[in-house]
């Protein structure tokens, strides 16, 4: 049988469960705040590596493109044409040019539509810049011969692979649109000719044919001269607004023959994007990674650097993380100009 004096020694104080419980709620606090700050500094890296994610695929879009720059898949591809366009001025189908960097972005009269008047800057205020590209984009560089003779004064040519001048896309709305190359490169081995670029106005697959919207300057000769699309592509970053906020995109903007165009999302969240070049001169001078701030000739372009940069915010971080990356890409045919001297087609002001 228990003592008094033993029952009174059973169970817990009160002190002793209030000891417990405050024992108890300090480590259950210490656990909880462990594992909100993990989950924060989760939640903070997952948008930092995403947002680096956005940027590379920002930058392999546009080194890709860059680097395809006046590539035709022809003996002699756009530069040739430039050349002759502007330097021995037989060729009225201006603008033609590999690469055209757009310093301020807003003055572009086709992009200056899509910021309201606003002046789109990065966080040092420097206004964002654009770049426009011409190359054969086929991801095979397709070609063709010509099919007929086509003689100087005509505006028709006629080739033998006609449907690589054809393409069905899909559009940002997810709908489809069967369209034709802003242009055509014609182009041969003579040393006495080289090449011309004309604009495309229409295309018959049922007759092979290409209707220029100017007339050839020189003969040329079935199954000794080639045909290539030139298309024309323009990069830059736009706002959109997604909920109560706005968003920067990386967007690319695909030209098309009749003055037709459409913008496509490349990667969210890359608020600047800068464009810097490597100039080589008349007098083999080079200049690396410059914003020119005279007329430059697009013939002197032997490099871009792309410079893309995003930040990071919310409520949970102390202050901002800004990531910058950067690419530069050697413009490949460049080495085609030495013979050249100058073309002069992509002249832009700052």
């Amino acid at each position: 049988m228990m003592s008094g004096k033993d029952e009174k020694k059973s169970g817990f104080t009160l002190i002793e469960v209030l000891v417990t419980m405050a024992i108890t709620i300090v480590v259950v606090y210490g656990a909880f705040t462990f594992f909100n700050e993990q989950r924060k500094t989760f939640r903070q890296q997952s948008e930092q590596a995403n947002k680096q994610a956005n940027l590379r695929l920002g930058l392999y879009y546009l080194a890709q493109d860059i680097a395809l720059a006046g590539y035709t898949g022809t003996p002699f591809g756009l530069e040739a044409a430039i050349h002759r366009a502007n330097v021995e001025k037989v060729i009225d189908t201006f603008p033609v040019r590999l690469i055209n960097p757009i310093n301020y972005v807003w003055a572009d009269p086709e992009l200056s539509e899509l910021y309201d008047d606003s002046i789109p800057e990065n966080s040092n205020g420097d206004p964002l810049d654009a770049i426009e590209i011409w190359a054969n984009f086929d991801p095979n560089g397709s070609f063709a011969d010509l099919a007929l003779d086509a003689s100087q004064g005509v505006a028709t040519i006629f080739v033998n692979r006609v449907d690589i001048f054809v393409r069905t896309i899909q559009k940002p709305d997810g709908s489809t649109d069967t369209v034709h190359p802003v242009g055509v490169i014609i182009s041969t081995l003579r040393s006495d000719v080289e090449a011309e670029y004309h604009q495309i106005v229409s295309v018959d697959t049922s007759a092979n044919s290409i209707t220029l919207d100017s007339a050839l300057h020189y003969d040329y000769y079935a199954y000794k001269d080639w045909v290539a699309p030139v298309y024309r592509r323009k990069y830059f970053v736009q706002e959109l607004r997604e909920g109560n906020r706005l968003v920067r995109w990386l967007t690319r903007r695909d030209y098309f023959a009749g003055n037709n165009h459409y913008d496509y999302l490349i990667a969210q969240g890359v608020d600047d994007l800068q464009i810097f070049l490597d100039i080589k001169d008349s007098n083999n001078k080079i200049e690396m990674e410059v914003e020119p701030s005279t007329a430059v000739d697009c013939c002197q372009i032997i490099g871009v650097t792309v410079q893309v940069s995003g930040l990071v915010q919310n409520l949970e971080m102390k202050r901002p993380v800004l990531h910058t990356m950067r690419r530069k890409v050697k413009i490949v045919n460049a080495d085609v100009f030495e013979f050249l001297d100058s073309c002069g087609a992509c002249l832009y002001q700052l």
